[in-house]
């Protein structure tokens, strides 16, 4: 639910402000458009770490450099303040670190002037190289019709982008931001996260969780908000990576699923995934990572520019409380011996019954007998005196 109680918002809406998508001045082709890369860390509520964080979004944005975009837009469904924010750009321009993150043969040239700043190339290709830059005084926090935003500084980031190209001697075409967004809800992206089945008795049980993430979605939006900002941002193209428990199957997955797998480098992505987290330590950090599967979406532009992004997969849980089995087996084990017992006391009172009518009977049949007995010789007696 957004800040806003007027029109409320889904997913993510990310609108630009000014200028536009002027051609490049050297080759007088079109500006490539933005790309937004995208990392849900799914961490659930931890009932026995009150403290432990919550899930995190990473939002990665690569810009061109003749974009004359004056700032691009976040909205969110709840309010994100800067303190929420963590700059990532430290951590995904070290040398060992962009062929990982990015997944391709790229180099860092060199650092520039500032320790968050870089130039990455292709080796294969020069043409692409790009400059990695801190997105520190870049952001900041804003609204618009009553919606919170954050608000992305895009001249800022190219100024700063060619002034580090410019101090190595580099030419680039684009420049790549990265930061993290802390705590966010589970429920920004995943339906059915509060469907636990909370009765005591039941040791196991099963419930479903639906991945629905939204980017610019347009039914829903609210109305005249693009009008108020200016445009929707359209992208050349959009990953969405998501890393959640493995103990969770995939059970569907829309045509944007591209696949799924374990995350094969632990010790870097446990320490990535921590950047901002104050109450999570290394070695919870690699557990997690070593016990989650990473799932990816992606789109890319042909003819036509992306102007929305959503997925919609299905997640089947499968959830056994030992301690509820147990106290649930100690119940029905109790009143299984309660009840045995009870039969064989009541058996036992059934057969002992039986036993003393059956004395009983037999004892007057014996008396009747013996009667009859001594009739017949009291009546032969009396014969043999007549005689």
């Amino acid at each position: 639910m957004a800040t806003s109680t007027i029109s409320p918002t889904y997913g993510l809406l990310c609108f630009a402000k000014g200028g536009g998508s002027a051609p490049n001045p050297v080759n007088g082709l079109p500006t490539t458009l933005p790309e937004i890369h995208l990392n849900i860390w799914e961490r659930e509520p931890d009932k026995k770490s009150p403290k432990a964080e919550g899930s995190s979004l990473d939002i990665g944005l690569m810009i061109d450099v003749h974009d004359q975009t004056q700032s691009i837009e976040l909205i969110f469904p709840t309010k994100i303040l800067l303190a929420d924010i963590e700059d990532l750009s430290v951590a995904v321009s070290a040398p060992s670190a962009v062929p990982i993150i990015f997944n391709e043969s790229w180099a860092v040239n060199s650092f520039g002037t500032h320790s968050t700043d870089s130039v990455v190339h292709d080796p294969r290709n020069s043409s692409m190289a790009f400059a990695i830059v801190s997105t520190s005084g870049s952001l900041k926090e804003d609204a618009h019709l009553g919606h919170d935003a954050l608000s992305i500084n895009v001249p800022a980031l190219i100024a700063k982008g060619q002034a580090v190209a410019a101090s190595l001697g580099q030419t680039i075409g684009r420049v790549y931001v990265r930061f993290r967004v802390l705590n966010i809800s589970r429920q920004f992206y995943c339906v059915g996260t509060a469907n636990h089945n909370e009765s005591w008795w039941m040791p196991l049980w099963q419930r479903t969780e639906d991945i629905d993430f939204r980017l610019n979605v347009r039914r829903g939006a609210p109305v005249g908000l693009e009008n108020k900002i200016g445009r929707f941002v359209e992208f050349s193209k959009v990953h969405l990576f998501l890393m959640r428990s493995r103990d969770k199957d995939i059970v569907f997955q829309d045509k944007l699923f591209n696949a799924s797998r374990s995350l094969e480098d632990e010790t870097f992505w446990a320490q990535y995934s921590l950047i901002g987290l104050q109450n999570t330590s290394l070695e919870t950090s690699r557990k997690r990572v070593q016990n989650s599967l990473g799932y990816h979406w992606k789109s890319k532009a042909g003819t036509v520019p992306i102007t929305e992004f959503a997925t919609l997969a299905r997640f089947k849980i499968v959830e056994f409380g030992i301690g509820k089995f147990l106290l649930v087996a100690l119940l029905l084990g109790a009143t299984g011996n309660a009840l045995w017992d009870g039969a064989k006391e009541v058996w036992g009172h059934f057969k002992s019954a039986t036993v003393h009518s059956s004395t009983d009977a037999g004892s007057a049949h014996a008396a009747d007998v013996a009667k009859a007995t001594l009739g017949s010789v009291n009546q032969i007696s009396s014969k043999k005196e007549m005689k």
